[in-house]
């Protein structure tokens, strides 16, 4: 009794679980219905025991393919970051072979293809490394630094100075494209608005430490490097220049953060130095101009003027042409203008040039820092900022880095050109201050700026100001904002 009674149960139990199929289902008594689910599993189980033939005759269980974490990572064929991988390569190496098949020996090691592909890897690589250099509460180094280092590991291995090689014709080349990248941007970085809102002490700021420090560095490098007035003021303008790759990214940082935005202290700083970088770069080559140049010096001088007069007003032509070529109803308007505005400006470097000591040097760079420094504090004085405001923007004066990188070996290049061992012997020396005001100001400024800038500079004082300026969220517009000490 008890098991006819366990059997209705245990098909109820089969029929919850089971799936229905058709109505006739209901009016079907539970053994029947048992019957016919064993029915159904035994038929599936001799269908999927009959794949395995060999398994049936032999009784054994079926093989288990081996290495399956191999097959699993490494599937055939290729797939996902190995396949990616192969195809990048393949690239590589068809690329290669492409070049290698049209310049033969140039793309092989001591060619200057191979050394400027291999430079080109190594200063990212060296970029990459001191960009992941970060302190707490300070804005990053300059990626600049990092490729400098690479470079001057490159020149003083010996086997690799040997296969990377760049022939000074090239390097040259290089460094005029560069300048003419650094003078458009420096142009594009202009702030019409900052300029007028700002009005004269902008314009103090960028022109005076310039003028100022130049000239400091051609009194000293004449009497302490035994340099001729002319090549002292080169190496003044190529000191001169103040460095964007630093000062930006740390203005930006600052003013993210709120610190001295209602002052207008980043926005002055990021609009002055396209300023100063401008007449630096237009005082170096009228200098250079005029020490390669012969005949009369009055004459080299005014041509040296008259050089730089021209050039604004090719400037200002091929800026109104951009400004309506092309117009704004064609396609893809940001990449045809870039594209015409870089091509003109290394068009117009290239054209104008077709047509027309360490411990002493380290002291004369010491002492016109000191002297920049001071005389940018002069220049602020009457421009409405407070006493650490103007400190700030003193110490915020000094990185140097791009200008320098850029136009630092030109004199020694064109002295090369004109094989006169002399002007080499000064061009080397106009160098070799160039990278140690790199060295020192660069890391140095960078390091100055995110320690002062927290303490110096105040923060919003009106929080709705704040919030429309999107310097600070709206979240945060309860706190106070105090000056951080």
């Amino acid at each position: 009794m008890d098991h006819a009674e366990s059997r209705p149960d245990s098909s109820h139990s089969v029929e919850e679980e089971a799936p229905v199929v058709g109505n006739h289902a209901e009016h079907c008594s539970g053994n029947q219905t048992f019957q016919a689910l064993l029915s159904e599993e035994t038929e599936e189980t001799e269908v999927q025991r009959a794949v395995h033939s060999m398994d049936a005759s032999t009784n054994t269980e079926p093989k288990r393919r081996c290495c399956g974490w191999l097959r699993r990572r490494c599937p055939c064929p290729p797939r996902g970051l190995l396949s990616s991988l192969i195809t990048k390569a393949s690239m590589a190496a068809v690329l290669f072979g492409v070049v290698w098949s049209v310049t033969e020996d140039e793309c092989l090691p001591g060619g200057n293809l191979f050394g400027i592909i291999t430079m080109f890897i190594c200063s990212l690589i060296g970029g990459k490394l001191v960009g992941l250099v970060r302190l707490p509460r300070l804005p990053p180094l300059p990626p600049l630094l990092g490729m400098l280092l690479a470079g001057v590991l490159l020149r003083n291995i010996p086997v690799v100075t040997e296969a990377v090689y760049i022939d000074f014709r090239w390097s040259a080349s290089l460094r005029n494209i560069a300048l003419a990248v650094i003078l458009t941007r420096a142009g594009l970085g202009l702030d019409a608005s900052a300029l007028k809102k700002l009005k004269a002490v902008c314009v103090r700021v960028a022109v005076g430490p310039c003028l100022i420090e130049s000239s400091t560095v051609a009194l000293l490098s004449h009497f302490l490097m035994g340099l001729p007035w002319i090549w002292g003021f080169i190496l003044g303008f190529v000191l001169g220049a103040v460095s964007p790759a630093v000062v930006v990214p740390s203005m930006l940082l600052l003013q993210k953060d709120g610190y001295g935005a209602e002052q207008g202290v980043p926005t002055l700083l990021m609009a002055a130095g396209s300023f100063d970088d401008v007449l630096a770069i237009t005082g170096f080559t009228t200098c250079l101009g005029i020490a390669f140049a012969t005949g009369s010096t009055w004459f080299n001088i005014l041509r040296g003027f008259l050089e730089v007069l021209g050039g604004v007003v090719v400037g200002v032509a091929l800026g109104f042409f951009l400004r309506y070529f092309p117009s704004k109803d064609q396609k893809a308007l940001v990449p045809k203008r870039s594209f015409l505005l870089l091509g003109l400006s290394v068009f117009a470097v290239f054209g104008s040039n077709v047509a027309g000591f360490p411990a002493l040097g380290l002291a004369a760079l010491s002492i016109a820092l000191s002297v920049r420094i001071f005389f940018t504090f002069l220049m602020v004085l009457c421009a409405g900022f407070n006493f650490k405001e103007k400190i700030f923007i003193a110490l915020a004066w000094m990185p140097k880095a791009t200008v320098q990188a850029a136009i630092g070996s030109a004199a020694l290049d064109m002295a090369r050109v004109k094989q006169d061992e002399e002007l080499q012997r000064f061009g080397m020396d106009v160098l070799s201050v160039a990278v140690l005001s790199i060295l020192i100001t660069a890391p140095l400024g960078a390091l100055l700026i995110g320690l002062c800038g927290p303490r110096l500079l105040r923060r919003p004082t009106n929080p709705e100001w704040a919030v429309s300026q999107g310097t600070l969220s709206p979240s945060d517009a309860r706190v106070t904002y105090e000056s951080a000490i």
